[in-house]
């Protein structure tokens, strides 16, 4: 908080700073050491080269990182390239438990062209809300999704500075898990599919 001087009446101002909980992928590694809670991998052989995440094969990738916080603005910039696979999705988590049995999930499907928030109980997805959305293969996406108590809103943006909202929905589910993941499906025998910028702060 400071106070402005010089007009008529001072004038307090509270001062809101980003608290930003992670930047990961911004070199060689998955975890770098001074940039918060290391994301662990759960399944799959993710490479990090150029601070790009990428698929090392057709098997699926799941990433995890604990005790971050649960009313959170979780952003990342995904492109599926050029791949011809049938199945392509890149997944956001969030408030995930400790196994991930337990989670909400925000669903990019290049497959499907849709936009999917989910929450997940057991392992068993229920969509909340979903909506089309062309997806072109090696274009940058910006996905974000902004998690305020119940509330959930996701933004999309092909340019990183100006983003649009899909859909804003309401469910308060695991208010108490801290978890985030990242997973990323590309069944092409050589993927294609690149997630950079991925950042994490507090949600306003």
């Amino acid at each position: 908080m400071r106070t402005l001087i010089g007009v008529d009446d001072p004038l307090t101002v509270r001062e809101r700073r980003l608290l930003r909980l992670r930047h990961t992928f911004s070199g060689a590694s998955l975890t770098p050491s001074d940039l918060g809670p290391s994301f662990t991998t759960v399944s799959g052989t993710p490479s990090v080269s150029g601070g790009v995440l990428s698929k090392a094969d057709a098997t699926n990738v799941e990433l995890r990182a604990n005790g971050l916080a649960a009313n959170i603005v979780y952003q990342a910039k995904l492109n599926f390239g050029n791949s011809a696979a049938t199945n392509r999705r890149m997944l956001l988590r969030a408030r995930q438990n400790a196994d991930g049995s337990n989670r909400f999930q925000l669903t990019l499907n290049r497959a499907s062209n849709q936009i999917v928030l989910a929450r997940v109980d057991a392992s068993t997805p229920t969509t909340i809300a979903s909506v089309s959305y062309t997806v072109a293969g090696s274009t940058d996406y910006w996905l974000r999704w902004v998690m305020n108590g119940s509330r959930h809103e996701v933004l999309i943006s092909t340019g990183g500075a100006t983003f649009a909202s899909q859909f804003t929905a309401t469910d308060a589910a695991y208010a108490s898990q801290t978890a985030i993941g990242l997973f990323l499906i590309d069944d092409a025998v050589t993927p294609t599919c690149t997630v950079d910028d991925l950042l994490v702060w507090m949600a306003p």
